[in-house]
């Protein structure tokens, strides 16, 4: 038990009673306000001890109570999200941001036309796929995947788009003011 005016403790028990707690509360008139958790033990301590007290959920339990019930209803309404938001306009993309030429001007774009001619010069051979793996030191899978492609650009990562945002008519100028400093 904790004082919360000055938050320091004032009794520790052993357990989970509610008659202990009434009889502290009985011994300690004046009690006008007790912060407790969901206990139903503790509610029926506090009830009997001092009827007149307010009882109170403390800030942990009601974030708690307040999270559990809001993943809940999420859950229950999962599919109904989709339809309550609306489709993003479909805009240009910058030129910044433009479709990588067939150049493989990158590392990993580098490393997967390498690749793509490594497991294509071997599989096109007849060799199985898990014999081209062994040859080649590659994961049967990452063959399978490059063998499948017809050109090494299907094999690169691709970064997903980046969904507009209600910032976007704002980000030239909040781009300007950043480095006017």
């Amino acid at each position: 038990m904790v004082d919360a005016g000055t938050r320091l403790p004032i009794e520790l028990w052993a357990g989970r009673d509610a008659e202990q707690l009434a009889a502290w509360l009985r011994t300690h008139p004046g009690v006008e306000v007790v912060c407790r958790d969901g206990s139903l033990v503790y509610r029926q301590g506090i009830s009997d001890g001092a009827p007149e007290a307010v009882q109170v959920s403390d800030r942990f339990h009601l974030w708690q109570g307040l999270s559990k019930r809001v993943g809940d209803t999420a859950a229950t309404h999962r599919s109904c999200l989709p339809a309550a938001v609306p489709d993003p306009e479909a805009a240009p993309p910058p030129p910044s941001q433009a479709a990588p030429s067939d150049q493989a001007d990158t590392r990993a774009r580098r490393h997967a036309k390498n690749l793509f001619e490594a497991v294509h010069a071997v599989t096109d051979t007849g060799i199985s796929l898990h014999a081209a793996s062994h040859q080649l030191g590659l994961n049967r899978r990452t063959v399978a995947k490059y063998a499948r492609a017809s050109t090494w650009q299907e094999c690169v990562r691709r970064t997903p788009s980046r969904r507009p945002t209600s910032l976007d008519p704002y980000l030239e100028h909040l781009r300007q003011r950043w480095e006017e400093g």
